[in-house]
C-alpha cells in the first residue's frame, strides 16, 4: 500500500550531491543471499545482517546500497562520516539497488529506533521502509534517531524519500512519547547543533506519537539553535500527537507538508 519508486530514481537521490573520489567504494548488502564473510563490494559479494554495517567504519564518498525486496531485524547504526571536496559536499549515501519492493528495516521494538545516525556528519538515507513495532507501546520509540552529542557542528544530515510507518511508541507526551523522526542535538563540554539537516519526499504513517520533532537548546540562556533546516513534500497520516515542531532552530523552512 504504499509508493515504490524506480530503483534508479532512488540511487540518483541519494547521490544527488556526491563527488566522486578515488577511495570511495560501493557496498551491498542482500539479507536473501549475502554473507558478512563476504567483501560487500559487488552484487554477488553482499553482506547479509545490519550488524556487519554496523561495524564498518564508511569513508567519504561510500554508498551502501540494500537490495530491493530483502528485509532486515534490528538496528542500523553506521559509522564514520563524509566531508566537503572543493567546497561540494562529499556525503557517505545508504540507498538500495535492483528492481522490486524498498528494503525494509524492522527494529521489531527491540531497539529504541531502527536508524541511529549519532556524532556523525555528511550523510544521505534514502529509499527505505523503516518500521518499529513491538508488542506493546514503550516511550521513546521511534523510527529513525538523528543524534549528536558533545560533537560540535554536524553538516549535510539528509533523509530523502523514506517510508517510516507502525512505530508505536508512548501515547503520553510526559511519559516519553515516541515517533517517526526525532532529531537531537546536546552537549555540556561542547555545544552541538545541526547545519543544513534535510528531511524530504518522506511519507510517515501510523507512528506513535509525533512525526518529526527536535530536542535542542531551546532555553534562552542555552540557546545555540540549529542552522539551515528544511523539511518539505512530507506526507503525514494517522499521526496521533504533533506533527512537525522544529525546535531551537533559527530560519528553518517547512513547506509544502500535508498531515492528515
Amino acid at each position: 500500500s504504499y509508493p515504490t519508486r524506480r530503483s534508479s530514481d532512488l540511487c540518483a537521490g541519494a547521490l544527488l550531491y556526491a563527488v566522486p573520489t578515488s577511495d570511495a567504494a560501493t557496498y551491498y548488502v542482500n539479507s536473501l543471499a549475502g554473507k558478512d564473510s563476504s567483501s560487500g563490494l559487488a552484487p554477488t559479494a553482499a553482506w547479509r545482517s545490519l550488524s556487519k554495517v554496523n561495524s564498518i567504519t564508511f569513508q567519504p564518498g561510500d554508498r551502501i546500497l540494500f537490495r530491493s525486496g530483502t528485509r532486515y531485524q534490528g538496528q542500523l547504526a553506521p559509522r564514520g562520516s563524509g566531508n566537503m571536496v572543493n567546497d561540494l559536499p562529499n556525503p557517505i549515501a545508504i540507498g538500495r539497488y535492483g528492481e522490486g519492493e524498498r528494503p525494509r528495516l524492522d527494529g521489531e521494538g527491540k531497539v529504541g529506533s531502527t536508524v541511529y545516525l549519532f556524532n556523525v556528519e555528511y550523510w544521505e538515507v534514502s529509499g527505505l521502509e523503516i518500521t518499529n513495532t513491538g508488542p506493546e507501546r514503550q516511550p521513546g520509540r521511534r523510527g529513525v534517531h538523528v543524534h549528536i552529542e558533545d560533537f560540535g557542528t554536524a553538516r549535510h544530515l539528509h533523509l530523502k524519500d523514506l517510508i517510516i510507518h507502525d512505530v508505536n511508541g508512548s501515547i503520553f507526551k510526559k511519559r516519553g512519547g515516541g515517533g517517526a523522526i526525532l532529531w537531537e542535538n546536546e552537549g555540556e563540554t561542547k555545544k552541538s547543533r545541526f547545519d543544513g539537516l534535510l528531511i524530504e519526499n518522506c511519507h510517515l504513517k501510523r507512528c506513535t506519537r509525533n512525526g518529526i520533532n527536535a530536542r535542542g537548546y531551546w532555553k534562552r540562556d542555552q540557546w545555540h539553535p540549529n542552522l539551515n533546516v528544511v523539511i518539505r513534500h512530507c506526507l503525514l497520516e494517522e499521526i496521533p500527537g504533533d506533527g512537525i515542531v522544529p525546535i531551537a532552530c533559527d530560519g528553518a523552512l517547512v513547506e509544502h507538508n500535508v498531515m492528515r
